[in-house]
């Protein structure tokens, strides 16, 4: 069985709405993408490439099977709504795989399609934490 790495940044959070369907996987811990994207809120959270003006986006990593990951693309709509993409991101010091400040170049994440996006105009989420990375909340 393969397990691919997923980082999640919205309503697959824990204790948010559908991180039910996450039940099984592995928790990694909380990480940002080192990649900087710009964040659309439709009564959840869209994250989409930035040219200029993104910022790093917080989340949670998880190791899920072959069929929680065919569980999250039908959520997300993968090739309509969203696009998995690979990603690095990064844990934050002490809190990575090794104790330290990881890198990882192989994580999934699930980005906004602009072909389905751009016809909606969703409204712009700007919401910081504390270390200037997008952070959602419902």
């Amino acid at each position: 069985m393969t397990s691919t790495r997923v980082f999640v940044y919205g309503t697959l959070k824990k204790g948010i709405q559908n991180h039910h369907l996450l039940a099984g996987a592995e928790y990694v811990g909380e990480a940002y993408t080192i990649e900087c994207f710009k964040m659309f809120n439709v009564g959840f959270p869209i994250i989409r490439e930035a040219e200029e003006g993104g910022h790093a986006v917080f989340g949670e990593v998880y190791d899920v099977d072959d069929q929680t990951l065919s569980r999250l693309d039908k959520l997300e709509n993968e090739g309509v709504m969203y696009d998995r993409k690979v990603a690095q991101i990064a844990f934050p010091p002490g809190q990575g795989i090794s104790g330290g400040q990881d890198v990882i170049d192989h994580a999934s994440l699930y980005v906004g399609n602009p072909k389905y996006w751009d016809q909606c105009k969703p409204a712009v989420y700007d919401k910081l934490n504390s270390y200037g990375e997008l952070e959602w909340h419902p």
